[in-house]
């Protein structure tokens, strides 16, 4: 949380700002590039793009979890899967689940928390999540390492602990040309929809967000054992934001304000990706290595990075 404060803070003291706001105009003769220094390109990146980029990713990494839990199964692919520590400084724990076989699918209501050890943050996150193990389109009751495919169909409800900040989210992703030795790349088909809302402040800032967003995966071809960047690739991004914040500071008073449609992409190639974003007038377009801006841990993943 204490990242979003901070950023926010920084841009409002920047700029001194009144109110911003995102527009949803589709005339193309009103299309302009922005500056990717300005604070409302800036916040956005920040809170909701940043986070969201990676919403394919969050799903895989607890599916892989439960995956481990179908009976009979001995052990996922290598480094997909057996992951309580994702990283030295992020956890995710399955708490319990109740199992079912039915119809090709492998169904779990389960109870998780993920949590980050530096930071202190934990969000508490349940749901259902269905998964399909296919050997060239047959599916299997006990997956072994003839599977090539994995479909996920989950829905998953969140809060984070001490906050006010709840939401939810609904998903659909195909793993195909899965190697269970995690030397070749596989191709993730996706299809995220997401709602976060709460408020975040200190002693000066309150800012209040909500945003749903639908993100795409199309043809993203990345290596499931590491966390490199993917191969190739693009994610499409559509965000509907409403984000305010207001800062008191004695007798003076600064607002800022983003509320709007917005449309991201996130382009894959060989360890570059370049992002476009566009609000509707104005466009903003940013290349750099991969993961520099986009290393969100498992909690960031549920949480707008703002830790």
């Amino acid at each position: 949380m204490k990242r979003l404060v901070l950023i926010a803070l920084t841009l409002l003291a920047a700029a001194g700002l009144g109110l911003i706001s995102g527009c949803n105009s589709s005339n193309p003769a009103e299309t302009e590039f922005g500056d990717t220094n300005s604070i409302e390109f800036q916040l956005v990146q920040e809170v909701v793009v940043d986070n969201s980029i990676n919403g394919v990713g969050k799903i895989v990494d607890l599916s892989w979890e439960l995956f481990d839990s179908i009976p009979g199964v001995s052990n996922a692919p290598k480094g997909a899967g057996s992951r309580q520590a994702l990283s030295e400084d992020d956890i995710i724990v399955v708490d319990s689940f109740n199992y079912a076989y039915s119809g090709g699918w492998h169904v779990f209501s389960f109870w998780a928390w993920v949590a980050d050890t530096v930071e202190g943050d934990t969000a508490d996150v349940s749901g259902i999540d269905s998964l399909q193990a296919l050997d060239n389109d047959v599916p299997m009751q006990i997956p072994d390492t003839t599977a090539d495919e994995l479909y996920i169909r989950a829905h998953y409800d969140l809060g984070v602990r001490n906050t006010n900040i709840v939401g939810s989210a609904d998903d659909s992703v195909d793993i195909k040309d899965i190697d269970w030795n995690g030397v070749l790349p596989s191709v993730i088909e996706g299809h995220v929809t997401e709602n976060l809302n709460g408020t975040v402040s200190d002693s000066e800032t309150v800012i209040d967000f909500d945003f749903t967003n639908t993100l795409t995966a199309d043809s993203i071809v990345a290596n499931l054992g590491t966390e490199d960047c993917p191969n190739s690739g693009v994610l499409e991004l559509t965000s509907a934001i409403d984000i305010s914040a207001i800062r008191t500071i004695g007798a003076a008073v600064d607002t800022l304000s983003i509320n709007g449609g917005w449309e991201v992409s996130a382009l894959f190639n060989n360890g570059d990706v370049t992002l476009t974003y566009y609000d509707g007038t104005t466009y903003w377009q940013t290349t750099e290595a991969c993961g520099s801006s986009m290393s969100a841990s498992p909690v960031d993943r549920w949480i707008p990075n703002m830790d």
